[in-house]
């Protein structure tokens, strides 16, 4: 991911409480939340992203088992 968008997750993460090691229940539970909005509206969403790909750096995350196979369905 992007730096600028890994700097923003941990600050997010810390905002809302989570903190650095609630970070991937932080992604989960966001996941989870974006599955279920209709699929015409994260569909939409989602192909309207502009993720930069320049000066990308690796986060890893484990996000809850089902959301992961909510995310394979989709």
């Amino acid at each position: 991911m992007p730096e600028k968008m890994r700097w923003e997750l941990r600050h997010a993460t810390v905002e809302e409480g989570y903190g650095l090691r609630g970070k991937s229940r932080w992604v989960s539970e966001a996941l989870d939340d974006f599955l279920q909005l209709p699929e015409e509206k994260w569909v939409e969403m989602v192909a309207e992203s502009d993720v930069p790909l320049d000066n990308t750096v690796n986060e890893y995350i484990s996000v809850e088992t089902d959301v992961w196979r909510r995310l394979q369905e989709s």
